[in-house]
Parts: structure tokens; sequence; C-alpha cells
């Protein structure tokens, strides 16, 4: 199963809200629509084998491994812990992240050159 970003606005999620943006990941934010790269990083998966978590939220943490100069473990811990990487991904703070082994496998399946 597919995990998605949950859609129901929590307590936190006003919290969050409150909270000054990144300049930086607001502007790419404003100038990238990342739902473009969806069916390209879709094709990556087979039929018969589907990604775990949405494959812009892993494409976006390789660029942030690219951006910040991140082990895969760090920007792990780094998305976990910062909420302008969480608001940049559109991840409440609740929502489920990949572990560094998820990361690694995507990276390896859209090719090293890639990053």
């Amino acid at each position: 199963m597919i995990a998605k970003p949950n859609n129901q606005p929590s307590s936190v999620s006003e919290f969050m809200r409150n909270i000054p943006e990144n300049a930086f990941l607001s502007r790419i934010n404003d100038l990238i629509n990342f739902d473009d790269f969806r069916s390209m990083l879709d094709a990556y998966y087979k039929q018969s084998v589907r990604c775990a978590y949405d494959p812009v939220v892993l494409f976006k943490m390789l660029l942030f491994q690219r951006w910040y100069n991140l082990s895969d473990r760090r920007v792990v811990a780094e998305c976990m812990n910062r909420i302008s990487f969480r608001r940049f991904l559109n991840l409440d703070i609740c929502d489920d992240l990949p572990d560094d082994t998820t990361l690694v496998r995507f990276r390896d399946r859209i090719g090293k050159n890639v990053f």
C-alpha cells in the first residue's frame, strides 16, 4: 500500500502554519511544480512493483541531500526534525517518512547519474 499524506488538518498542522517558512524552500516550491515529475518518477516502477512512498517525496529528499550535503541517514533525521523540510515535502508532522534504505533504493532505481 502506498503511504499518502493525511489531508485532514490537525492541531499540529495549524501550529506548523504559524511557523515562518524557509525562504529558499518556499521559493523553490513557487518556481517548480513537482507534480510534473510524478509521471517520470512513476515510470521507474513496473506494474508489479509500487513505491511504498510518494516518489516526489523521495525525489525532494534527494534534493535536500545535494543542497545541504547530507548523508542518507542524516537527510531522514533532518526531515524528521525540521518543520521547513516537512513543509517542503508536503508532509504533516505525524506523517511517516521513508528510511535511509528506501532512499538508497530509490536513488539506485532512478540512476546514480541523476544525483
